[in-house]
């Protein structure tokens, strides 16, 4: 009986490890050019840095553990109680056919943003809070919105080495997408070179 089970666990560990190998790979090639959320430009992660998503994030929120295959920090605030995270990456897509299994592709949308408070995290859209529409889960209070948006744009000058090569970057329509409060703090970035 024993040597009859030993040709199941080698072929099973072997489909094993070519479905990991698979999965590497789909991450490897799929990693090879990104956008970011918020002016699409697109980007070499390799070349081009901006902080991965906390692991502490993917513990906290469960749903970004089971939606994220691999995300990035595009804007990130501390206030006194409650710390904001804007994130945008690599999205786990499951089967349709096959339980359990997923590919990995770019996430489409405009990103999450995170409120982690006490160790309880809400996940909201992006633009739901940007735009300030009504059914948001995340209320940011307008001074706090101000500066997380202000800390996007330092982050995205530090990730693209330096302010005039992101705003190289930054196309008209991508500046007409913008919501309001993004329009008027990169105007003020600009104007303080």
């Amino acid at each position: 009986m024993r040597n009859q089970a030993k040709p199941f666990l080698i072929c099973a560990l072997q489909t094993i490890t070519i479905m990991l190998a698979l999965l590497a790979s789909t991450i490897a090639s799929a990693q090879s050019r990104m956008s970011d959320p918020f002016f699409a430009i697109e980007y070499d992660p390799g070349k081009i840095h901006f902080e991965e998503m906390p692991s502490l994030l993917k513990q906290t929120c469960k749903e970004l553990h089971d939606y994220y295959a691999k995300a990035w920090v595009y804007g990130h605030l501390k206030s006194y109680n409650v710390e904001y995270f804007i994130l945008y990456g690599y999205i786990k897509v499951p089967s349709e056919n096959q339980p359990g299994v997923f590919s990995i592709q770019r996430e489409e949308d405009d990103g999450l943003i995170v409120a982690l408070e006490n160790s309880q995290c809400v996940v909201d859209q992006v633009p739901s809070v940007l735009f300030r529409q009504k059914d948001a889960k995340i209320l940011v209070p307008s001074n706090l919105l101000h500066e997380i948006t202000a800390e996007v744009l330092e982050r995205y000058a530090k990730a693209f080495r330096g302010k005039n090569e992101f705003l190289k970057r930054v196309t008209p329509q991508a500046r007409a997408s913008l919501p309001p409060i993004m329009q008027s703090q990169l105007q003020k970035f600009e104007s303080s070179r």
